[in-house]
């Protein structure tokens, strides 16, 4: 290696087609041109055939004989193929020695954070060798699996793709961003048994604060709008999947639970009759019985939800 930017080092963000380093050229400016000088002895080469074709073509036309020679090399058809071939194959050296010599000057491929470097001033590098490690600056993505139970409860993809927005937030601090869904993967992941969608952020590092690679980020999807739904506590459902209420007879009753959604200690429910608001009872004991007369408490915050009931006073109804 003869020389090294300034830039190239940890930390610097690089645009496409900076100069990296430049190593010794010497060998592949001699392979350039000993492919120009081989090239231009083919193409004479070539032409001191096609001359020799159309001087026996003529000789044959003067000897007036009828027909063809017997041996095609007479009339040098053979000779100009394999001239024309040598042309091509010099060409075609010559290309590879002209990409080799400009590989020699390496470039950022693309608008990039330097992570890591590497290579220093001096060192051999062979073909293969690992330079740096580089981060794009132009997009952020994030792989968000998502449960298949879950994937009833998003959009479809709109067409325009930037429309379905995605809320980031750092988990070790306030940091929040905007970032989009760019696309669906239509696979199954073979370790987590799960579809993701690929969440976008254009230009993290440009970003109100920046978006730093190695970030570990919460992602909040809007799903799909959900009507005429109850939320109520976790607590509230039962390991059969019913919820208990006290009716207008303060006795408890019992329903199954039609839950749609549950977000940690919250269950969205479709409930049995949406015109009426029952009294649910929060905290519901594996000793109730359908009946059971009770004296209901209602918790301050939580309207419409019972934060526990009171001993039975009479027997089951």
């Amino acid at each position: 290696m003869t020389e090294l930017s300034p830039k190239f080092k940890s930390g610097e963000r690089l645009q496409a087609g900076d100069i990296l380093l430049k190593i010794d050229d010497t060998e592949y400016r001699e392979a350039v041109a000993n492919a120009e000088s081989s090239l231009a002895a083919a193409q004479v080469t070539l032409l001191q055939q096609q001359l020799n074709r159309t001087q026996a073509k003529a000789e044959w036309q003067r000897s007036g004989l009828s027909g063809s020679p017997d041996s095609k090399l007479a009339l040098y058809e053979p000779q100009v193929k394999a001239a024309r071939a040598a042309v091509e194959h010099a060409r075609r050296t010559l290309e590879k020695a002209s990409a080799d010599l400009n590989k020699t000057v390496i470039r950022v491929p693309f608008n990039a954070l330097v992570i890591s470097r590497t290579a220093e001033l001096g060192s051999f590098i062979q073909s293969g060798t690992e330079l740096a490690l580089l981060y794009g600056t132009d997009q952020a993505e994030l792989t968000l699996p998502v449960a298949t139970k879950d994937w009833r409860l998003l959009p479809p993809l709109p067409e325009e793709k930037k429309s379905w927005q995605v809320s980031l937030s750092d988990t070790e601090s306030d940091q929040q961003w905007s970032g989009y869904v760019d696309r669906i993967n239509q696979h199954i992941e073979s370790s987590t048994r799960q579809r993701s969608l690929i969440i976008r952020l254009d230009n993290p590092l440009d970003q109100n604060p920046p978006l730093y690679p190695g970030t570990f980020i919460e992602a909040s999807v809007p799903g799909l709008a959900m009507e005429n739904v109850w939320q109520l506590p976790a607590s509230s459902v039962t390991q059969n999947n019913e919820v208990w209420f006290v009716n207008d007879t303060n006795t408890l009753a019992k329903t199954p639970a039609n839950i749609r959604l549950r977000m940690a200690d919250k269950v969205y429910l479709v409930p049995a009759d949406a015109t009426t608001t029952p009294r649910i009872v929060t905290l519901p004991l594996a000793s109730y019985l359908p009946g059971m007369r009770v004296e209901a408490q209602m918790p301050s915050g939580e309207p419409g939800a019972l934060a526990h009931t009171d001993a039975p006073s009479g027997r089951n109804q």
